[in-house]
């Protein structure tokens, strides 16, 4: 049994200077329904699930140069949906990047703030690259042509039921960190591991959260600074989870929740 057996990353939380820009932003642009919007929050998913929130700073700085988030990824059921959204993101006139991984497909976008977003769909797992028996990440071209051509509307309204954050992307100036948190006290394996970045997962998993300090991030992320509120993780072994960190420094419980802060400064929401 793994600690993190089933984990699903449910909600991602974000600091953000514009609620009203950037609540259309991921209601029209991405797809999410608004399920509740008030003064300074903004809660948006699928369905009636929750997967982004967004929570107005006023006089707020930008925080990209802190650890925080790399790109939120957004997992679609099929390499159908990943084309639908290619085609409707492009009547926004988006910048967008597109990378075949191998294990998946992706597409690439920042929002108007900023933060990085992956939309992706995986592969099947019995072409996914090995080298010396370990998983390798690639990054080759996507056919975009080809991709385009699988889609089956151009007027995407909404997205899949099934759509979920597939994972998070850190940015982190301390990968040690990484490793004494997510892989050792966590007990998640390392899937991929290049000279600045980390890749982790469970269940067999490509990533669920990876981490790296391409960008030299300094250090965390100062109160009134802009970018990554939390995430939360959703795990079958809540109360063993809580019972080996209740120890740390930064634990805070709720009810059915609990909070616990990496060594990076990242704050993570523990969920039933």
């Amino acid at each position: 049994m793994n600690l993190l057996d089933g984990l699903q990353i449910s909600r991602i939380s974000l600091k953000v200077a514009d609620l009203d820009q950037m609540t259309n932003f991921y209601h029209k642009v991405i797809g999410l329904n608004i399920l509740e919007k008030t003064n300074n929050i903004s809660l948006l998913g699928v369905e009636n699930r929750v997967i982004i929130e967004l929570v107005e700073v006023k006089n707020s700085s930008w925080g990209h140069q802190y650890n925080g988030l790399y790109h939120i990824a957004i997992l679609l059921p099929s390499e159908v949906d990943l084309a639908n959204m290619l085609l409707h993101l492009a009547q926004y006139n988006i910048r967008l990047g597109a990378s075949d991984h191998g294990f998946s497909h992706a597409l690439y976008l920042n929002d108007p703030e900023g933060n990085g977003i992956e939309i992706y769909a995986d592969q099947p797992k019995g072409i996914w690259p090995y080298l010396n028996n370990s998983l390798d990440i690639v990054t080759k071209r996507l056919d975009l042509r080809k991709l385009a051509s699988l889609a089956t509307t151009n007027n995407l309204q909404s997205l899949p039921p099934q759509t979920v954050i597939g994972h998070i992307h850190l940015q982190m100036k301390d990968l040690n960190g990484f490793r004494q948190f997510y892989l050792e006290k966590l007990q998640m394996d390392l899937q991929i591991e290049t000279p600045n970045a980390l890749f982790a997962s469970v269940d067999g998993y490509h990533h669920h959260i990876a981490a790296n300090n391409w960008n030299s991030p300094i250090g965390p992320l100062p109160d009134k600074y802009l970018g990554l509120n939390y995430f939360a993780i959703k795990a079958k072994n809540f109360n063993t989870l809580k019972d080996i960190l209740k120890n740390e420094p930064t634990f805070i419980e709720s009810q059915n929740t609990f909070i616990v802060t990496c060594p990076n400064g990242i704050k993570i929401v523990f969920e039933q």
